[in-house]
């Protein structure tokens, strides 16, 4: 799947879910939703370095896959290619760094 399918993919889910509760997610919302996914991924990176038999790696992966539908959505939300636009910023990565 490309980038662009993903995107739409993930904007018509959140399409259905805001139907199915009755309201459109704000874009107040969908960012409260990505900090706390953000959260999580921190909770677990610090299990990882700090309180080990609490690391778990299956959570983290869910986390950080969570954090990605939110913040799909929210490019989504602002009319953002995100195709386009991470193409752009890996161009600009590999000029910076002369790779």
């Amino acid at each position: 799947m490309n980038i662009k399918t993903f995107q739409k993919e993930v904007e018509d889910l959140f399409n259905k879910i805001s139907k199915k509760r009755g309201e459109k997610h704000t874009e107040e919302e969908i960012f409260i939703h990505l900090i706390e996914e953000i959260g999580e991924i921190a909770r677990q990176l610090t299990n990882k370095k700090l309180r080990k038999e609490k690391f778990d790696p299956k959570n983290l992966e869910e986390e950080i896959s969570d954090s990605i539908l939110f913040l799909t959505y929210l490019a989504s939300l602002y009319k953002i290619d995100l195709e386009k636009s991470l193409k752009k910023d890996i161009e600009k990565l590999k000029t910076r760094f002369e790779i």
